[in-house]
């Protein structure tokens, strides 16, 4: 857990040191990328996130599937144990601010029901080789991912990619990941 910690603040540091034209740079790479690729294209159903302390921002991914006739989620924490749910979000105005400070879709929202198809975007401060993602140490996304069918597709920027994270039993791995400079398929065996 120690080895966590350290990296976390080694993470956000990086990420913090980025320029803001960086992020803004990075961020449409990595949204071009995601809206080209095949399992985003088929998908019914995207399950995102609403950036916050620097992470990946996706909101031109949200507002193109909503564009596109796509059902997009977002998550709300439900408590501070690390239980989270996803609700409909059928704009980006549609949100307040919930727990951490993080906006959240509208407490009317309805709840996502698991949906063959459907991508899950995970946001990481990093993530590995095989997958495994480094985040802010509550397993919120741990838990989901436990639980769910959808294809997850880590995303961060490739400065914050590493050769192998310390991990845990209950960790688990996205499907793909998704940087400024690739998309590439690494944890699809053995999940």
């Amino acid at each position: 857990m120690q080895d966590k910690a350290i990296l976390r603040q080694e993470m956000r540091a990086k990420r913090n040191a980025f320029t803001k034209e960086e992020h803004l740079l990075w961020d449409q790479t990595i949204a071009k990328r995601l809206l080209a690729s095949d399992f985003f294209v088929q998908a019914p159903v995207v399950l995102g996130y609403l950036s916050c302390k620097g992470e990946v921002c996706v909101d031109e991914v949200l507002k193109e599937a909503l564009r596109r006739g796509k059902e997009v989620y977002v998550p709300r924490c439900l408590d501070e144990q690390g239980k989270m749910a996803f609700y409909q979000l059928r704009s980006l105005e549609d949100t307040a601010v919930g727990m951490y400070g993080i906006r959240e879709p509208l407490p009317t929202a309805p709840p996502y029901e698991e949906t063959e198809g459907a991508i899950c975007l995970v946001p990481g401060l990093s993530f590995d080789a095989e997958g495994y993602r480094l985040g802010y140490g509550k397993g919120y996304y741990d838990r989901f991912l436990s639980k769910s069918r959808a294809i997850s597709v880590g995303i961060c920027y490739n400065q914050c990619k590493v050769c192998r994270l310390p991990r845990d039993a209950y960790d688990r791995k996205v499907h793909y990941l998704c940087t400024e400079t690739s998309l590439e398929g690494v944890g699809i065996k053995n999940m």
